[in-house]
């Protein structure tokens, strides 16, 4: 019983996640309790460093210098300011959320817990189905173990297969809110994704890795579909939504509302995604090997980036509002 507690009410997942199974918790919960290393320690407080300054420094940067501002009113802004506000939403919320979850499992690790990965670079995705296997991983799986797989005629082949991502995604867009907009987002994933799978099944297979160009072109286009359909999932209504594609439409020029600070954070964030991906897993282990006196400097320096940047105004976490 007390496990089953303690599962339920584990805080650093209790708001947003990572989704935690139980197959996960419980093994580790059922273990005998033992010191915290310190190669741990250096690595759960790393994580939770790098959590704030993604959500300082870049999330928390983009919404109160420019998402904020033009979703808002988005008739007061350019075409072009609306454009930039599109991509700047898509990057403040990768920084917002994977950074919550850099917090959940550095959190999570000083406890002894050891949590799945939740994020990966999402937007360096060449489709979108490997955008969601990037992109808040445990949701995803979720939904294709315990919805996905649990309609009927999946295994039939026809149409079926097809109208269950469908219906998938929209009942995911709608898990997020009980509007149209929501809806539309999950159907523009879930008929891109069912697009996706029949264009495959009807391509021959070539063996070796795809050319360059094509991996270019299929980033491109995917960052592309996946920013549009944000601008459903930020504007939260279909009203708001059609007046923010509106101005998109009008084709008017100007940047002269796109702040500095945002316009650096928004290209830190972009140049993020394309990082290798081991350039993490290294700086995280070198930090764990430094002298804690190292340690608590560079803690200490961040701490005070991220209070310097973060300034009177904090945005919530985006998915505090789910």
């Amino acid at each position: 019983m007390y496990i089953n507690l303690a599962f339920v009410s584990f805080f650093p997942t209790l708001l947003a996640g990572p989704i935690t199974r139980a197959g996960t918790f419980f093994p580790q919960a059922a273990r005998p309790l033992a010191p915290l290393s310190d190669a741990d320690g250096g690595r759960a407080l790393f994580r939770i460093a790098l959590g704030l300054a993604k959500k300082h420094l870049l999330a928390d940067v983009l919404a109160v210098n420019l998402v904020d501002r033009v979703f808002e009113v988005p008739g007061l802004f350019t075409s072009a300011e609306a454009g930039i506000a599109v991509y700047a939403y898509a990057i403040q919320i990768w920084a917002d959320f994977s950074g919550y979850s850099d917090i959940a499992i550095g959190s999570a690790l000083l406890l002894g817990f050891r949590l799945k990965e939740n994020f990966d670079s999402p937007y360096r995705s060449e489709d979108l189905a490997e955008f969601w296997r990037r992109w808040h991983v445990s949701l995803s799986t979720w939904l294709r173990d315990y919805l996905f797989f649990s309609l009927p005629g999946n295994r039939r082949g026809g149409l079926a297969p097809y109208a269950n991502l469908v219906v998938t995604f929209v009942l995911g867009g709608l898990w997020h809110g009980t509007t149209w907009a929501f809806a539309g987002w999950g159907l523009v994933h879930g008929a891109g994704l069912a697009l996706q799978r029949l264009v495959e099944s009807r391509r021959p297979r070539r063996a070796g890795p795809r050319p360059a160009w094509r991996r270019l072109l299929g980033v491109v286009v995917t960052f592309h579909v996946v920013s549009f359909a944000w601008i459903l999932f930020r504007c939260e209504s279909g009203p708001a939504a059609f007046a923010f594609l509106e101005v998109l439409a009008r084709g008017t020029w100007g940047l002269g509302n796109v702040a500095p600070v945002a316009a650096a954070a928004l290209a830190t964030g972009l140049v993020a995604q394309f990082l290798p991906a081991s350039w993490h897993g290294r700086a995280e282990l070198r930090f764990a090997s430094l002298p804690v006196p190292a340690q608590a400097g560079l803690l200490l320096a961040a701490l005070a980036a991220v209070r310097l940047a973060a300034g009177a105004s904090v945005a919530p976490f985006v998915y505090f509002r789910f």
